[in-house]
């Protein structure tokens, strides 16, 4: 019976500390800024913070991003984390052609020129 107890207060222990886990780290959707075209996302609140203006050409194939501060390097890796594009950019816009990667998933670092870094995921 001991063992009993035992074994039910701490599977009630762990799913409490799961459940408050959950709640103290929502992932909301009203949180992410998607282009559901290519399953675009990057957080909202960088979006805002940076001033960024997405957009996806569906003619071009091309992603463009501007921001209100410059970016200094983009890197991309693929699903494996293989590096797939690394480019030093110093420039406030970004034109990607996504026409140069194959189908997949992406990960986009936008490293800016303070050093922040911006990460966003997509799939072509």
């Amino acid at each position: 019976m001991k063992n009993v107890l035992l074994s039910l207060t701490f599977f009630t222990l762990l799913s409490t500390l799961n459940v408050s886990y959950a709640h103290n780290n929502p992932i909301l959707e009203a949180d992410v800024f998607t282009i559901e075209a290519i399953n675009f996302e990057i957080s909202h609140n960088m979006v805002n913070d940076y001033g960024m203006e997405i957009t996806f050409n569906e003619g071009s194939g091309n992603l463009e991003i501007s921001l209100n501060e410059e970016v200094s390097f983009l890197k991309i890796t693929n699903a494996k984390e293989s590096l797939e594009f690394q480019l030093p950019i110093f420039s406030k816009s970004v034109i990607l052609d996504l026409d140069d990667f194959d189908l997949g998933d992406y990960k986009m670092h936008i490293l800016l020129k303070n050093e922040a870094v911006l990460p966003a995921k997509f799939s072509k």
